[in-house]
């Protein structure tokens, strides 16, 4: 699966989501990894509290998203959760901006574990516009190279 160059938003509240979900008691003898890329998406009001991503065996890859969540909450965030200890998982260069709870990169029980398991926080909005009533959303110039080029809807 590639998710690439996408603008995910709520518009109204903060949203609990997940991408992929697979039954973590599922026995198989299917091995076969699942390779999955997300790269320059913006997720604004998203979190992943039922964990983005919920595999047997992946080979996982987050890079330069944006995660901005501008309305108070209080659910926790997880990037994955994995099972096999034959998977992989890169997050790098990823911008997070919610003044709320601390996002988790992977979740308890996963197999893959980071070093550091808490994605870095920025200190102000990677946007100079994100209104999510009507779909406008503009990045920082700091940020040009994250998240998604589309500004607009």
């Amino acid at each position: 699966m590639y998710l690439e160059n996408n603008l995910l938003y709520h518009k109204t509240t903060v949203e609990r989501i997940q991408l992929m979900g697979w039954n973590f008691d599922t026995v198989t003898s299917d091995e076969t990894p699942v390779e999955v890329t997300i790269r320059n998406n913006s997720f604004v009001n998203l979190r992943g509290t039922n964990i983005f991503l919920v595999l047997n065996r992946a080979n996982v890859v987050y890079e330069r998203n944006i995660f901005c969540v501008t309305l108070d909450s209080s659910y926790s965030s997880y990037l994955y959760k994995l099972k096999s200890d034959a998977s992989t998982a890169t997050v790098a260069d990823n911008i997070l901006y919610d003044a709320g709870v601390n996002w988790a990169v992977a979740a308890s029980g996963s197999a893959v574990m980071p070093d550091t398991n808490t994605l870095e926080k920025v200190a102000s909005n990677p946007f100079t516009t994100a209104d999510c009533s009507s779909g406008i959303f503009r990045k920082s110039v700091q940020y040009a190279d994250y998240g998604s080029d589309i500004e607009q809807m």
